[in-house]
């Protein structure tokens, strides 16, 4: 359903779906900071985390922490798939948050959060933004040159060390706007390799979970991994008539 599974227990009664809490501004929907999820006994006791107790169900709290991403320059696109981006990286969060702990996991070099270059709290809310610029790898798909397009993807986990506080990221859908435009980042383009100009068709945020296996508890350890998807082709067709068909 368009709420997630629906299910149903031994006597025939509906499961209970957790709500997703949080407000519309300008026409988009914001989650809270804080939501709450259903947990059996079994889940909680192997990983720990903190229940609370409401009408006999068992919750726990999870914690949002909306991220966004300004693309300055992407440049050194090459057929092998990498790339290097410069970029804006921030984080909008509740309370306190480890933003050292996270991993760029398709990074070639390892990445680390330096100085922030602006950090402002209003009222309980803080937002914290870095400058980034890295050099980054993808799998490209050349068997449909010259058609081809090709995905240039930022890959961003949390590695969570306390098992106890459950994360997520969320995509800052108030703070990216005009900034992650298709033209706009066809503009922040260099092509510095000698080969065809590429042309910004599609550029997408999401967020997804990795599951991992802890060798130590073999309980399943989950990850949130926010992802910034940058899908490019191959601009006009001068280049498919002057060099692929003769």
């Amino acid at each position: 359903g368009i709420t997630g599974d629906i299910w149903f227990k031994t006597d025939g009664s509906a499961g209970s779906i957790p709500l997703d809490i949080g407000m519309w501004e300008n026409q988009k929907f914001i989650p809270a900071f804080t939501q709450y999820q259903t947990i059996s006994d079994e889940e909680a006791k192997a990983k720990n985390y903190k229940l609370i107790e409401i009408n006999d169900q068992n919750l726990t709290e999870i914690r949002i922490v909306h991220a966004g991403i300004d693309i300055n320059e992407i440049s050194n696109v090459d057929v092998s798939g990498n790339y290097t981006i410069d970029f804006y990286l921030w984080f909008r969060f509740q309370g306190t948050f480890d933003d050292k702990n996270i991993r760029f996991t398709n990074a070639i070099d390892p990445i680390r959060l330096e100085r922030p270059v602006m950090e402002e709290t209003v009222g309980n809310i803080t937002t914290r933004s870095y400058r980034i610029k890295g050099l980054f790898k993808a799998d490209f798909d050349l068997y449909s040159y010259p058609f081809d397009t090709h995905l240039l993807p930022i890959n961003i986990r949390f590695n969570e060390n306390r098992l106890e506080e459950k994360l997520i990221y969320v995509p800052d859908v108030l703070g990216m706007h005009q900034n992650t435009q298709k033209a706009d980042i066809e503009k922040r383009m260099i092509d510095t390799t000698g080969i065809a100009d590429w042309h910004v068709s599609d550029i997408s945020f999401y967020h997804t979970t990795f599951s991992d296996k802890n060798m130590n508890t073999k309980n399943t350890i989950d990850y949130s991994q926010f992802n910034v998807g940058i899908r490019i082709e191959r601009k006009g067709s001068q280049h498919v008539f002057g060099e692929f068909f003769p």
